[in-house]
C-alpha cells in the first residue's frame, strides 16, 4: 500500500499492520474529531471514515483496533461488527463501540455481535485510552509499542 491511497476524507492511511495505527467510524464530523484529536495526542495514527467506508478502510488500512460510534437509534446497526466478525483477517481484532444508550439490550446485542469493548458515548479521554491500551496489550505484536506520551483531554459533550 503507499502513501498515495486515501481514507474516504482525503487523509492518506497510515503505514499497513501497524499497532499504532486506529480506525474510527463515525455517523458524522462533529461526534468523530474529539476522539480522533485525543489520540493523535497520544500518537496514535488515525484514521477517520464514515459508517459507509468503514469497509473498504478496514483492509486498505490494516488497523490494530477498529472504534465504532453507534447510531442514535433504539438499536443499534451492528451489520459491520458482525461482518468483520466472520473474516479471518478481522475476527481478532480489538472493536470499541460507543453507544449512547446504556441499558442491558444494547450492551447483549453489542456483545453478540462481536464487540470487544463498550463505552458510553461522549467517553472522557482517560476511559477510552485505557480502554484502548488494554485490548492493544492482548494483541499480538503490541509489546514492541511504546507509550508515548498522553496529553489527556476530557470529550466535550455534544
Amino acid at each position: 500500500m503507499s502513501q498515495e491511497e486515501k481514507a474516504g476524507n482525503g487523509t492518506p492511511f497510515p503505514p499497513a499492520g501497524s499497532v499504532r495505527v486506529l480506525l474510527i467510524a463515525a455517523i458524522d464530523h462533529e461526534r468523530r474529531n474529539p476522539y480522533r484529536d485525543v489520540l493523535e495526542q497520544a500518537r496514535y495514527d488515525v484514521v477517520v471514515v464514515s459508517h459507509d467506508e468503514a469497509r473498504a478502510s478496514v483492509r486498505s488500512a490494516c488497523p490494530a483496533l477498529i472504534i465504532l460510534q453507534l447510531a442514535d437509534r433504539g438499536v443499534p446497526d451492528l451489520s459491520l461488527v458482525r461482518e468483520l466478525r466472520t473474516h479471518a483477517d478481522t475476527r481478532g481484532m480489538p472493536l470499541i463501540t460507543l453507544t449512547r444508550f446504556d441499558d442491558a439490550y444494547t450492551r447483549e446485542q453489542i456483545v453478540r455481535a462481536g464487540g470487544s469493548a463498550i463505552l458510553i458515548d461522549p467517553v472522557k479521554a482517560p476511559l477510552l485510552l485505557r480502554q484502548l491500551r488494554r485490548l492493544l496489550a492482548r494483541t499480538p505484536g503490541a509489546a514492541a509499542v511504546s507509550p508515548g506520551t498522553e496529553k489527556l483531554t476530557v470529550m466535550p459533550a455534544p
